[in-house]
């Protein structure tokens, strides 16, 4: 205790406090094949990724190392006479990334957010043949006649680029002030 001339000793309390926050970025090429049960692709509606997990937060010296998983689905127009439209979707697509936090060491908590920053699809369409010599062009169905004209594809490269936010908090002291000491004699 203190007064009465005896002395305070103060102890630190601690507190979790932010020791920094970064954002970096993580790109992916991710190659989605239509299984043969479903029409090929001849046109891409939308790509997009849902099911966004993050799944590990390490911490280790000035990096935070943040691991998860998503799902990634194409909607496209099928391969079909009557051109009706299909899913397909890659799922749990495995993500590591590194985010640079200087200050950061092991033992620390961390936070980490992940957002799909930009999501495109590009398809190949390797059998881009599409001209007067039919003997090129490969056959896929039974109605051959109409396909031979039409330029599709099973393959199709999904460009991604995750946003990654981590946050780093550590434990520091917070000294309490110490209160003035009253004087022994009173003046006057």
């Amino acid at each position: 205790g203190y007064g009465y001339g005896y002395p305070y000793y103060a102890r630190p309390m601690l507190t979790e406090q932010l020791i920094g926050r970064r954002t970096d970025s993580k790109s992916m090429d991710i190659c989605i094949v239509v299984p043969r049960r479903r029409p090929a692709i001849e046109q891409v509606i939308e790509a997009y990724v849902h099911r966004l997990r993050v799944t590990c937060v390490d911490v280790v010296m000035n990096e935070v190392i943040v691991r998860g998983h998503f799902d990634v689905k194409l909607l496209y127009v099928g391969c079909v006479p009557s051109q009706s439209v299909h899913a397909v979707a890659s799922r749990r697509v495995r993500f590591t990334a590194a985010v640079y936090v200087p200050g950061a060491c092991y033992g620390m908590t961390a936070t980490a957010r992940v957002y799909a920053d930009y999501v495109d699809a590009d398809c190949d369409y390797w059998w881009n043949y599409c001209e007067e010599d039919d003997s090129e062009i490969p056959y896929l169905y039974e109605y051959d006649d109409w396909l031979r004209h039409k330029c599709c594809t099973r393959r199709c490269n999904v460009s991604i680029s995750l946003g990654i936010t981590a946050s780093v908090f550590g434990n520091r002291p917070l000294w309490p002030q110490i209160p003035p000491s009253m004087p022994y004699h009173p003046k006057g």
